[in-house]
């Protein structure tokens, strides 16, 4: 129990560590400190956040988030639809989504988003129409700790991109279900 104020401040790195989850980064192995931090003190950084209001997700494929309740604004709407289509392309490469998604180097030049009628579509629809905008979506999933940069136009992503794997694994189940 967190019941003294000196055991609060004790909290390593607890000032960075509240504001990178705060503004919606996921925090992984990748993040050296940070998240080694979290590991270490994951109690106390859980009774800690809960008593301010925020809910600690520690994601069983390791990392961390801050669970919201809010709509999904649209760049987070944006990020969703560009990795469901990243997952449907990998899918239809007979390969394994997430062992893909987890060690595959991209770049934007092979992306399937514009390369067939029905992906630039649904794009459009979204407000994404070319090239730039797709890249300031791998710069938002960047700041959120989905995806980092490699060798300046390739990327990788990080282990909390599973979250949209399981969004879309989950959507997938619903609509068997419905089926």
């Amino acid at each position: 129990m967190l019941n003294s104020p000196k055991g609060i401040i004790n909290l390593p790195n607890l000032a960075e560590i509240f504001e990178q989850l705060r503004r919606g980064r996921h925090l992984c192995a990748f993040d050296g400190d940070l998240f080694r931090t979290l590991v270490a003190h994951e109690d106390r950084f859980t009774e800690l956040f809960s008593n301010l209001g925020f809910e600690l997700v520690a994601h069983h494929r390791g990392f961390y988030y801050f669970r919201t309740r809010q709509k999904p604004s649209d760049a987070a709407t944006r990020m969703t639809l560009f990795v469901f289509i990243l997952i449907e392309w990998l899918s239809n490469r007979s390969q394994g989504i997430e062992e893909s998604l987890l060690s595959e180097n991209f770049t934007i030049a092979e992306l399937p988003h514009f390369a067939g009628e029905r992906h630039t579509r649904i794009m459009n629809e979204a407000g994404i129409e070319n090239v730039e905008d797709l890249e300031r979506i791998l710069v938002q999933l960047e700041r959120f700790g989905f995806a980092t940069r490699t060798m300046g136009v390739g990327f990788r992503f990080r282990p909390p991109i599973c979250r949209f794997l399981d969004i879309c694994l989950d959507v997938l189940n619903e609509s068997e279900a419905q089926s």
